[in-house]
């Protein structure tokens, strides 16, 4: 894992995320968002702060929740989850938060189109 940081960290820039995430959202950007929410990592409210930065840029409000609700999907867990519960659970479970990450990001893009003041 530290390694991954360390290679999200050097080869994804602020620029290549404001190239792919700003303007018009579609279901490219929801599934980068989506895929970068699964294997992000480190305390939440780093992320909060980085967040609040690219909204104020201009990043769509569901593509917000999108990342924050993929976050809940651990990669180093599911091991564990396999080894607590079964193989048939951890995909159910896995699979679900993943799909509900979409139906949520849709509803506050629909629900919050214009920016909250």
């Amino acid at each position: 894992m530290i390694v991954f940081m360390y290679l999200f960290n050097v080869l994804i820039s602020e620029k290549l995320i404001k190239k792919y995430l700003h303007g018009n959202v579609g279901w490219k950007q929801y599934l980068l968002v989506a895929l970068v929410g699964v294997l992000s990592t480190g305390p939440i409210y780093l992320w909060f702060a980085y967040l609040s930065r690219m909204k104020e840029q201009g990043l769509d409000n569901g593509l917000i929740s999108l990342f924050l609700y993929n976050r809940a999907i651990k990669l180093p867990f599911i091991p564990l989850m396999i080894e607590y519960f079964s193989v048939k659970i951890t995909v159910v479970i896995v699979v679900f938060i993943f799909l509900f990450s979409f139906l949520n990001a849709l509803l506050i893009h629909y629900f919050f189109k214009k920016p909250i003041s």
